[in-house]
């Protein structure tokens, strides 16, 4: 009797601690599936697959984000290439009806800066194509969407992703204004988000939600 009941609390010690350690892990341990976003027309992407337009993915969020006017998005790419590298925001002293920040906020700011004012860095997001995308798919990425591509590039700087180099440049243009003289850029190389007046050049890199 005694070893069977010895056994017996032996069986419930082993499975106790076997739920433990499942409840220790709600992931289940298998970090290379956590790498993967959700599913988007039956497949899912890691940071660094071409993606859904043919771009780079760069951005994943599990939950998803709204892009502003056009509906929820998990994903963003980015266009393999520079698609200016003396592009202009646009006109100096002139204000737009608006301009966001956010991550899902850079496609809408880029149609509201093609409608209001004449520039060439959205202009040359918007006329980016792809085999797997149509003009008007891509925009000039907002401040907070640049810094996440910002993030993408440090790693790619340091080795993360052997054998992919998209050739970065040095500034680039968001698409967010700053005031009504200045908008905002990012220098990669020294991590600097800084406002510039909007009649300057910089680089330009599109950018795609999906």
């Amino acid at each position: 009797m005694l070893i069977k009941k010895g056994l017996s609390v032996f069986i419930v010690l082993a499975i106790i601690l076997a739920f433990g350690l499942i409840a220790c892990d709600p992931g289940g341990g298998d970090d290379e599936e956590d790498e993967y976003g959700p599913l988007v027309d039956g497949i899912r992407y890691k940071i660094g697959d071409t993606g859904h337009g043919g771009g780079i993915v760069f951005y994943i969020s599990h939950e998803g984000f709204n892009v502003e006017g056009y509906g929820p998005a998990n994903y963003l790419e980015v266009a393999p290439e520079d698609q200016d590298d003396n592009g202009s925001f646009g006109t100096y002293g002139l204000g737009l009806s608006y301009s966001g920040t956010a991550i899902g906020t850079g496609k809408k700011n880029t149609a509201i800066i093609i409608a209001e004012d004449d520039s060439t860095a959205a202009k040359a997001c918007v006329a980016y194509s792809t085999a797997y995308t149509n003009p008007g798919d891509w925009f000039l990425p907002s401040k907070d969407e640049l810094n996440e591509l910002y993030k993408f590039y440090v790693e790619v700087t340091n080795g993360k992703y052997p054998g992919l180099n998209p050739g970065f440049a040095e500034a680039y243009w968001t698409s967010s204004e700053y005031d009504n003289n200045d908008a905002w850029c990012h220098h990669f190389v020294i991590n600097d988000q800084f406002e510039f007046p909007k009649d300057n050049f910089g680089n330009v890199r599109a950018i795609r939600a999906f």
